[in-house]
C-alpha cells in the first residue's frame, strides 16, 4: 500500500500551539473539511471517526483527512453479528446513534464535524469529561451547551450552524454535507432559531434526581444495620444457625 506523505501536523497538535484560533481561520479549516467530506460522501463512504487526530494541516494551511480504519460503505450490506455492530468511534466525537450501536450514515460525520467546529471555537469539546460513559450519556440525553459561553465573539449565525450540526436526532441535523457547505459560504443568511436563548447550562456530574440518590443511601444504611446486627449476634455467642 502506497500512501501520500503529508508534511504537516495533526489538528490536535495545531490546537495545542495555536489556540485560541481566530474565527476566520476556524471557518477556513471547517470549509476545507466540509469540502473533503462531501467528496468522501459522494463516493458512498462514511468516515465515522472524524476528530483532530485524524485531520492533518500542511504548513501552507491545506487540510487533509486521514485514517479511514472504521469507514463504512453506505451501499454495503449491513452486518448483524453483535460483535460487528457494537458502537465504534471516539467517545467525544461519536454521534448519539453511534453511542446506541447503530450503523450511522453521512449525518454521523456531520455530527463529528460539528464537534470539531465546536472545539476549534471553544477550545474544548461540548461534553468535557474524563469519563467516556458520562460523555456518551450526556450526548444521548442532553443538548450541547452554547458555544458563545466560551467564545463570546461567535456570531449567532455560526452558533446556529454548530447547534444544527450537533442535534441529537439525525433527522434534525443537516441532512447532507452540501447543506453545511452552503451555510458556511453564506453565514450571514443562516436563520437564527429561537431555541437557544433559554437552554440551561449542563448539569454537573453526578447531579441525579432525588429518588436516584436517596435509594442507594437507604440501601447502604440498611446494609450497615444488618452487618451490625450480625456482629452483635456473634459477640453474644449466637453465631449462625
Amino acid at each position: 500500500m502506497v500512501l501520500e506523505y503529508v508534511d504537516g501536523e495533526s489538528l490536535r497538535s495545531y490546537l495545542r500551539t495555536h489556540a485560541p484560533i481566530a474565527v476566520s481561520e476556524v471557518l477556513n479549516i471547517t470549509r476545507q473539511l466540509a469540502e473533503t467530506l462531501q467528496y468522501v460522501h459522494d463516493q458512498g463512504i462514511v468516515h465515522r471517526d472524524l476528530k483532530p487526530e485524524n485531520i492533518l494541516i500542511t504548513p501552507d494551511g491545506q487540510v487533509k483527512l486521514a485514517d479511514f480504519g472504521i469507514a463504512l460503505r453506505m451501499a454495503s450490506r449491513r452486518l448483524t453479528f453483535n460483535h460487528l455492530t457494537n458502537a465504534v468511534g471516539t467517545p467525544d466525537y461519536m454521534a448519539p446513534e453511534q453511542v446506541r450501536g447503530e450503523r450511522g450514515d453521512n449525518r454521523t460525520d456531520i455530527y463529528a464535524l460539528g464537534v470539531v467546529l465546536y472545539e476549534l471555537l471553544a477550545g474544548r469539546v461540548p461534553y468535557p469529561t474524563t469519563d467516556a460513559l458520562e460523555a456518551m450519556r450526556r450526548k444521548v440525553q442532553t443538548e450541547p451547551p452554547l458555544v458563545c459561553r466560551a467564545r463570546p465573539d461567535v456570531s449567532p449565525q455560526l452558533e446556529a450552524l454548530v447547534y444544527r450540526a450537533l442535534r441529537r436526532r439525525p433527522q434534525e441535523r443537516y441532512q447532507s454535507i452540501a447543506e453545511v457547505r452552503h451555510d458556511l459560504a453564506n453565514l450571514d443568511a443562516v436563520t437564527i432559531p429561537a431555541y437557544r436563548a433559554d437552554i440551561p447550562p449542563p448539569k454537573p456530574l453526578g447531579d441525579l434526581p432525588p429518588w436516584r440518590t436517596s435509594v442507594p443511601i437507604l440501601l447502604i444504611v440498611f446494609g450497615v444495620l444488618a452487618a451490625v446486627g450480625v456482629l452483635a449476634q456473634f459477640a453474644h455467642g449466637g453465631g449462625p444457625h
